[in-house]
């Protein structure tokens, strides 16, 4: 009886981490780079897995113009579960509790306290609570997010080696054209 149990707890277990979505920087070597490109202007993000520091996995979060400027735009953080936690910059921080519902599968409400300047002397905040209903479909999953009256709007993110979100394509309010498509991964 007890092989059974065993056997039925740990194929719920595995069927748990299907829906996992987070980042697997378990699985990722350090120094892993990934450089993704805005439909709309052709401006790139790139992120480098730098490693743990204590309870996070921590990344390098860089701008990159069309001209090839680029800035340091983060030194993000992630739980263990490869979850965002926090951006830092300048010595202040935004932050997301528990942790960013771009992450999660299901029902999902994080808080979020954005700095209205990223310096150590900043004191003002813009808190705000926010409700998602997100879903995973195959390699794709849905971030919805719950408006004012109920309604679900959802974006969709196509996943890839590590969960790094590779592409999202979608239009907003004024039928323009939005998202991202991946550059490249480098791993070392």
């Amino acid at each position: 009886m007890k092989v059974l149990i065993s056997v039925g707890v740990l194929c719920l277990a595995q069927g748990a981490a299907a829906q996992d979505v987070g980042l697997q920087f378990d699985e990722m070597p350090v120094g892993t780079q990934w450089t993704i490109e805005y439909l709309d202007d052709q401006a790139r993000r790139e992120e480098t897995y730098l490693g743990r520091e204590g309870d996070f996995h921590i990344t390098e979060y860089v701008g990159i113009k069309p001209t090839g400027e680029r800035r340091v735009i983060f030194k993000r953080s992630y739980d263990a579960q490869g979850r965002l936690v926090k951006g830092e910059r300048d010595g202040a921080a935004n932050t997301t509790l528990p942790f960013s519902c771009r992450y999660a599968v299901g029902d999902c409400t994080h808080e979020s306290k954005i700095p209205n300047v990223y310096s150590p002397s900043n004191d003002g905040f813009l808190e705000s609570t926010r409700r998602h209903v997100n879903r995973l479909e195959g390699g794709v999953f849905y971030f919805g997010m719950v408006l004012s009256d109920g309604t679900v709007r959802e974006f969709p993110f196509e996943l890839g080696k590590y969960n790094i979100r590779v592409a999202q394509e979608y239009e907003n309010n004024l039928g323009q054209k939005r998202g991202f498509k991946l550059i490249s991964i480098v791993e070392p």
